[in-house]
């Protein structure tokens, strides 16, 4: 069965090429050794997404040292 132009427009799926998991922020298709893939509490995130919110987070609560007083 060939695939006409008619036929294609009435089914917008065959239009679909992506296949697999994408970006729950960016809707990336994601490759793990291209983008990355990263599990969150949310689902699957690019490193982009990832490292982003990791930098937002450490924002909010900075990673201090302790400083100990001598004397």
């Amino acid at each position: 069965m060939a695939i006409t132009l008619r036929n294609l427009l009435k089914d917008r799926s065959l239009l679909s090429v992506k296949k697999g998991q994408s970006c729950f922020d960016c809707d990336v298709l994601l490759q793990e050794t291209i983008t990355g893939k990263h599990s969150t509490g949310r689902g699957l995130v690019c490193s982009g997404c990832y490292y982003d919110e990791l930098g937002k987070s450490i924002e909010n609560f900075p990673i201090v040292s302790m400083r100990v007083r001598r004397g």
